[in-house]
């Protein structure tokens, strides 16, 4: 039964395959040649076809996938230079001898006097918005940016804490209350020791992230871990969607694309491995494509997630644009080959047909190369022929979009050369102080980092009327020094740049009608003209100059602009510290002059006794003179007399000898030792301190009295502040320190001869 069941089967199935190609039996044998033969060339062809379109939009997202990379390169590469320089703006005030000597006279107010408007100015152009002077505890002396605020203990912060336990200069990403930026700690140093710390920061604020979009023209989101927060106190915003439990919003480029419906496990396996990841998502009929990374800080430590985002416009656009390159000539190759197959009659069809697919499962192997080799003189060669052109035209497609590929790959590695050697440079720009050092040094590295023919440097003459030039390189620029080369502005490149603030680029020195012909420099085809930028000013302009026809690009020009306000601003701050440097000077060395004629005027008019301490708790009071030998002899550092018992150390008031303190021993305790003499010297320096304040005090009750015309004196004041009870509690309290020594303090009234002798 079963044998017969399967008799009936395989009959029905002949019976069926009989009735379709019986369907045929009145047709044409041409029609059913060229309906087989278009079967099999169509499955040929668009198969061939799918393995191109695979393979170029493989090479197309790959092209996206390094762009992304590149760009979040490109967020630590400039994250970089921001700690660069606010390290370098840390150590210039931290080698600030002004700054160090108020910090030790505890003199808040001067202090914040001297740096609030130097701070304002950075807070402006620089987008500082801290700077502390900092104890050698690790609690806050002052804030500039918020003098009310002292005491606290910052050693929370890692750049603090390990500023303080190296006592060197530590830079860093830093998570603080309420923001996030980098935070530059550097030492103050006094003779060797250190006293205390100078700490700025730049706030990752919503001003960086829009700054930062403009710059790659892409969107980004920063997300801050509850963990990073914690300590420091930064607040959670919990008014947008988190993408996982781990993280809170921070700030971001554009609102409306905080929530990408990306899931949390991407995020958190970001958080734990510290590696990037890419991923593909639709926003409101929009295809972006999203790099989610690790916010690296201070110490490698991940405090958060960065989000950088960009549309995927171009590399679909790309994809479409293959897609019609490749269907385009399928169609055709099919349409031409049934038009040939058309003119075929017999079996020698079956012979060219064999060839054909035979290359064909050679190009589908991947031997793009393999073509029909015989071809006969009729359709059949023509057939052939097309075939090849169609091969031919796929390889030359791959081959073009490769190519493409390989442009655009070779662009983005020149743009990221020019971004590490614009890197490089700024780092080494922020360590010069001098003008003409740094404008020297910076022709130098740029003409080297960049490879270029020449690089000059000009600045604005005092009238605004002429570009001077201040540093060029080679022999050319050496010969143009010589004879003091300038510009007028508003002619030729530079002085176009100065003139309008803006970049000017000759792709062909040749077609640019301002170009400047200069025979020092007869090889140049390229030429570019960067305007310097500072606090809204331009100073000068810096111009490169190639062998090469078309060697700048936006790109580069960009790259090399952000570069060249950065040297502005580093020439500008060189300046103002040479010239906040000698207005100071000349205000220390006017008041050293005013408080040496003061003391003068205040001796010879008051009798001022000297104090002797003998015995403890007892001080007398003498108006007898030193023998003039003994006031002769006061010099910068303590003399030893009587074999070594008696010791005199000089009183010196800024720089002057104003009067000594006299320590005898008595016989049988040995002479003065160097640890002694050094204990002395230092409380007599003391003394001079109390004494200068002592008469800023007279000086000043004197002036109210005489403002206010009141007779009446301040006489709870100078109970305890003024000049004799000073000398008086001096005496008995160093008679007190050094034990059975005579102890003599005075002020040198009778003798004017030796007042303002300087150490």
């Amino acid at each position: 039964m079963s044998e017969i069941l399967e008799q009936t089967s395989s009959q029905t199935e002949r019976d069926s395959r009989g009735s379709f190609w019986a369907s045929f039996t009145g047709v044409n044998i041409r029609v059913k040649l060229l309906f087989a033969t278009f079967i099999v060339l169509s499955v040929v062809v668009f198969f061939q076809t799918g393995v191109n379109l695979r393979v170029s939009r493989e090479v197309s997202e790959k092209a996206e996938r390094d762009h992304l990379y590149f760009l979040y390169d490109g967020y630590n590469d400039y994250i970089k230079a921001q700690t660069v320089s606010s390290a370098a703006l840390s150590l210039s005030y931290a080698d600030r001898e002004d700054v160090k000597d108020l910090y030790l006279a505890g003199d808040r107010d001067a202090l914040y006097t001297l740096l609030s408007p130097i701070f304002e100015t950075l807070k402006e152009e620089n987008n500082i918005r801290h700077l502390y002077v900092e104890n050698p505890d690790g609690t806050v002396f002052i804030r500039i940016h918020n003098r009310d605020n002292f005491g606290d203990d910052v050693t929370y912060r890692f750049t603090a804490a390990a500023a303080l336990e190296t006592q060197e200069t530590i830079s860093g990403v830093e998570v603080g209350p309420g923001r996030i930026g980098v935070r530059s700690v550097s030492p103050l140093l006094k003779d060797g020791q250190f006293i205390g710390m100078i700490e700025v920061g730049l706030d990752y604020d919503q001003a960086f992230i829009n700054d930062f979009k403009e710059r790659t023209d892409a969107d980004y989101n920063l997300w801050v871990t509850h963990e990073a927060a914690e300590l420091p106190g930064l607040e959670a915003d919990d008014d947008h969607t988190r993408p996982t439990e781990k993280v809170f919003h921070y700030v971001s480029s554009d609102d409306d694309l905080i929530s990408l419906s990306i899931p949390s496990d991407i995020y958190d396996r970001v958080l734990d491995k510290k590696e990037p990841s890419i991923q593909f998502v639709s926003i409101e009929n929009e295809e972006l494509a999203v790099i989610i990374a690790p916010m690296l800080a201070y110490g490698g430590r991940v405090i958060g997630i960065v989000e950088i985002i960009q549309p995927r416009t171009e590399t679909l656009e790309a994809i479409k644009q293959s897609r019609q390159s490749v269907l385009i000539p399928a169609v055709i190759l099919t349409l031409i080959g049934l038009l040939v197959l058309g003119g075929v009659i017999t079996q020698v069809v079956l012979r060219p047909v064999g060839a054909l697919a035979s290359v064909a499962e050679e190009q589908i192997a991947g031997d793009l190369s393999a073509r029909v080799r015989k071809l006969p003189p009729d359709e059949f060669g023509d057939l052939g022929r097309t075939f090849n052109t169609l091969s031919q035209q796929l390889d030359s497609t791959l081959k073009d979009q490769e190519s493409v590929i390989a442009e655009r790959t070779r662009s983005l590695e020149e743009h990221s050369a020019y971004l590490e050697s614009s890197a490089e440079v700024s780092q080494r720009i922020a360590s010069y102080t001098d003008t003409n050092q740094l404008i020297s040094e910076v022709v130098k590295l740029i003409k080297e980092r960049f490879s270029l023919y020449y690089v000059g440097l000009f600045l604005v003459d005092e009238k605004n009327e002429w570009a001077v030039l201040q540093a060029g390189t080679g022999e050319a620029g050496k010969r143009m020094l010589e004879r003091k080369h300038q510009l007028k502005i508003g002619k030729g490149m530079i002085g176009w740049s100065i003139a309008n603030a803006e970049a000017r680029i000759a792709l062909d020195v040749g077609d640019d009608a301002v170009q400047f012909k200069n025979p020092d420099l007869p090889e140049t085809r390229s030429e570019g003209a960067l305007p310097l930028r500072s606090r809204g000013e331009v100073l000068g302009a810096l111009t490169i100059q190639s062998e090469t026809a078309a060697a700048f690009t936006p790109e580069i020009i960009s790259t090399l602009q952000t570069m060249v306000d950065q040297i502005a601003i580093a020439i500008d701050n060189a300046e103002l510290l040479a010239k906040n440097e000698a207005v100071l000077e000349a205000e220390r060395k006017a008041y050293g002059e005013l408080s040496q004629e003061d003391w003068l005027k205040l001796l010879q008019r008051e009798s001022i006794p000297r104090y002797i301490s003998d015995t403890p708790n007892h001080v007398r009071v003498t108006r007898n003179q030193l023998s003039s030998d003994v006031e002769q002899r006061l010099q910068d550092t303590p003399l030893l007399q009587d074999k070594g018992l008696t010791a005199l150390i000089p009183i010196k008031i800024r720089g002057h000898i104003l009067g000594g303190v006299k320590l005898r021993k008595e016989e049988g305790h040995g002479s003065w030792t160097k640890e002694e003499l050094e204990f002395a010297g230092v409380l007599a320096e003391q003394v001079s301190v109390a004494l200068e304040s002592a008469r800023l005090f007279d000086q000043s009750q004197r002036r109210v009295a005489r403002e206010r015309v009141i007779g009446e004196t301040s006489a709870r004041i100078r109970e305890t502040l003024d000049i004799e009870s000073v000398l008086e509690t001096a005496a008995q309290e160093l008679h007190k320190i050094l034990g059975k020594v005579e102890t003599e303090v005075w002020l040198d009234a009778e003798n004017p001869d030796t007042l303002g002798k300087e150490s």
